[in-house]
């Protein structure tokens, strides 16, 4: 009888482990995190952009004085030295410790940006020194938009090293502060004037920014 009562208890016991749906824990696994993070920003990304994200200093323009990230979105065209929207991208500084940074200071940070750029694709492209011409970088500050700090305009003179012949870039500037001591800088760039459908694109991705911080 005693045995009877052992087996049953066994049977039990056994019964009651295939009934649940939880698996086994081993004694010897690692405590694994199941969610990540919470990003200290929300940008979107339009149907069909690419993105990229690097961080600050960055590798190729290291005179720019900040820590951070910068984020990009790509246009499905940024490549394509046939399409309209060829050159046409938006990117995010997310900066640390709060900086600000007038025209003046824009205008030489985009210098030695597109400086860098520029620079790093010579060799790798075999840009012959007779195509290369000079960063002219042109920063005003503007009426100030909605929701920003300040708001700036410009263009970038410099080598598209895609084609392998100047290219002049308009560009509009976003200041925000976000996230206690954090800097949001946005930056629309894009050969096309003004009033192209492009820079409509860039109020999107703007307006569907959120400060998670």
């Amino acid at each position: 009888m005693k045995a009877l009562l052992i087996l049953a208890s066994v049977i039990l016991v056994l019964s009651c482990g295939e009934s649940s749906n939880q698996p086994a824990k081993r004694v010897d696994s690692p405590t694994i995190a199941t969610t990540k993070p919470a990003a200290p920003y929300t940008l979107p990304v339009p149907n069909g952009w690419t993105t990229e994200q690097f961080s600050i200093p960055i590798e190729f323009a290291p005179q720019i004085p900040y820590k951070g990230l910068e984020e990009l979105r790509f246009t499905p065209g940024w490549g394509d030295t046939t399409s309209a929207d060829h050159w046409s991208y938006f990117f995010l500084w997310w900066l640390e410790d709060g900086p600000s940074p007038d025209a003046a200071a824009l205008q030489q940070h985009l210098t030695d940006y597109y400086n860098g750029l520029v620079g790093r694709n010579i060799t790798q492209r075999k840009i012959p020194a007779e195509k290369l011409v000079a960063t002219k970088v042109n920063i005003t500050k503007e009426t100030t938009a909605a929701n920003d700090q300040n708001t700036y305009t410009g263009t970038i003179h410099m080598l598209n090293y895609l084609k392998q012949q100047p290219i002049t870039l308009h560009c509009r500037i976003h200041e925000r502060k976000c996230g206690g001591n954090r800097t949001a800088l946005f930056f629309e760039i894009s050969p096309q004037d003004l009033n192209d459908l492009i820079w409509e694109a860039y109020k999107k991705i703007l307006s569907g920014f959120t400060c998670n911080q």
